[in-house]
């Protein structure tokens, strides 16, 4: 295989993949694929420790304190417990969602390469571009947050 022809692509745009960057590809794509694979192993980890551990809380709460609180705390220790469960379990589909995007770019990477189709390889570096664009949202909204937190404890120490 000549190291000028990798890739069909490179008539029209002038990109040149030589050998040594179709190495590094085939090495992104099997890191992807593996670390992908440990997260959706943690991820499934986490979804039985959430059943495990909320169905735990709730007995310890419930079944356990009960009896020295007030009755109508009981109420309280439920829909917190749901809450929980429910906010827990959102994270979690967004982090498998998060992954199945890094999967999906490395598989589709890998096949690309080995098929030399620029159309896979089109679509696995769309859906890393997905991944980062999510990520740059929630890095925005996390640096928003901690600059709101900022500016709430300068105002509250300013105003003693």
């Amino acid at each position: 295989m000549d190291t000028n022809d990798i890739l069909d692509i490179q008539d029209n745009s002038g990109l040149n993949v030589n050998s040594l960057t179709q190495n590094h590809l085939y090495q992104i794509a099997k890191w992807g694929k593996i670390i992908s694979i440990i997260i959706f192993v943690y991820i499934g980890l986490m979804i039985l420790y959430m059943f495990v551990g909320m169905s735990t809380f709730m007995a310890l709460f419930m079944g356990g304190l009960s009896d020295s609180m007030d009755p109508s705390m009981d109420a309280g220790f439920g829909a917190f417990g749901v809450f929980f469960m429910i906010l827990f379990g959102g994270m979690l589909l967004f982090g498998l969602y998060l992954n199945y995007l890094l999967y999906k770019f490395s598989t589709t990477l890998k096949m690309a390469l080995d098929d030399q189709n620029s159309s896979l390889l089109t679509e696995s570096f769309s859906n890393l571009k997905n991944l980062f664009k999510i990520y740059g949202i929630i890095l925005i909204i996390v640096v928003a947050i901690y600059i709101i937190a900022f500016l709430g404890t300068i105002s509250t120490i300013l105003l003693r």
